[in-house]
C-alpha cells in the first residue's frame, strides 16, 4: 500500500540532537496513516539505536532499521528501498521541522503535481539562534523544468517517487554524494518550484561533515564525482542543448 508521504531519517552519533528532530516530526499534524517516518541506524556508537526503537514502539508511522555502519549514503538508499510514499523526503537527524509545517508543504506539492519541490530552510546555531544563511531557490510561484529551474542540494527536498526511480546515493562520495543524485534525479524532472514557507530549521555544527572537504578522501570523492557526473550526461543527455548548461553548472561545484 502506498502513502502521500515517505521521510528519510540517517542516524549516527547524534544522540544530543535525536530526540528533538523525532519530536519535530512526530507532533506535525499530518494524519499518521498518511506518512511514514524510516529511521536508519548507521551503527551508531551511541545511544541512538534505543532512542529510535523507542519510538518505532511508541508510533505507527516510524520504522526503525538498524545495519553496521555504512555511512549516510548507504542509509538513505536503505530508506529508499523501503520506501512506500508517493513523495519522499529526508531530514537530517541533527535538524528539526518547524511546527505544523509538514502538511501545508506536502500540499504545495500535490496541488502543484511537482516532480520536486525545495522548501525554506532556516539555519541555526548549536544555541538556537539564527543564522543568516540565503538557502532560496526560485520563485514561490515559478514552476519549471528541472533544467531550467535552479538547483540546491539537501537536506529538506521533497522528490516525487517516481522521478526518483532507481536512483541511488553514490557510495564512494563522502563529500557531495547529494549534489550527485539530487542533479541526475532533476534531470529528469518536468515540474520543480520552490516553497518560501517556514519548514525546517538546519543546524549548522562545527564537526559537521560538511565542514570536512580538505582531505584525501575528500579529494578522491570529488574526482569520482565528476567522473560520475560526465558519464551520466554521456549516457542520457548527449546532445541535448539545455543540458550543456545545466552539467557544466554542477562540475563547477566540484572544481571550486
Amino acid at each position: 500500500m502506498s502513502l502521500r508521504l515517505s521521510i528519510i531519517v540517517p542516524v549516527y552519533n547524534v544522540e544530543p540532537y535525536l530526540e528533538s528532530c523525532l519530536q519535530s516530526i512526530v507532533t506535525q499534524s499530518l494524519s499518521p496513516s498518511d506518512y511514514e517516518v524510516l529511521l536508519i541506524n548507521d551503527g551508531s556508537p551511541d545511544g541512538c539505536a534505543a532512542i529510535l526503537d523507542r519510538y518505532a514502539q511508541r508510533y505507527p508511522q516510524i520504522i526503525a532499521l538498524h545495519q553496521e555502519n555504512q555511512g549516510v549514503s548507504a542509509a538513505r538508499n536503505a530508506g529508499l528501498d523501503r520506501a512506500r510514499g508517493r513523495v519522499i523526503t529526508f531530514v537530517d537527524s541533527d535538524d528539526a521541522l518547524e511546527p505544523n509545517s509538514l502538511h501545508a508543504v506536502l500540499e504545495r506539492f500535490e496541488a502543484a503535481d511537482l516532480d520536486i519541490l525545495y522548501t525554506h530552510i532556516q539555519a541555526i546555531d548549536e544555541r538556537n539562534n539564527p543564522v543568516q544563511q540565503d538557502y532560496t531557490v526560485g520563485a514561490y510561484e515559478v514552476i519549471a523544468s528541472g533544467f531550467r529551474h535552479s538547483r540546491r542540494m539537501f537536506p529538506a527536498t521533497f522528490y516525487r517517487a517516481s522521478c526518483i526511480g532507481s536512483h541511488r546515493f553514490p557510495l564512494e562520495i563522502p563529500i557531495g554524494e547529494d549534489t550527485v543524485f539530487n542533479l541526475k534525479v532533476q534531470a529528469f524532472a518536468q515540474r520543480v518550484s520552490y516553497c518560501s514557507l517556514p519548514y525546517y530549521r538546519y543546524l549548522l555544527r562545527g564537526n559537521s561533515a560538511t565542514k570536512a572537504g580538505k582531505s584525501d578522501k575528500a579529494y578522491r570523492g570529488f574526482r569520482k564525482a565528476l567522473d560520475e557526473i560526465v558519464e551520466f550526461q554521456k549516457a542520457h543527455f548527449l546532445e541535448h542543448k539545455e543540458a550543456s548548461h545545466y552539467f557544466d553548472a554542477q562540475l563547477l561545484l566540484f572544481l571550486d
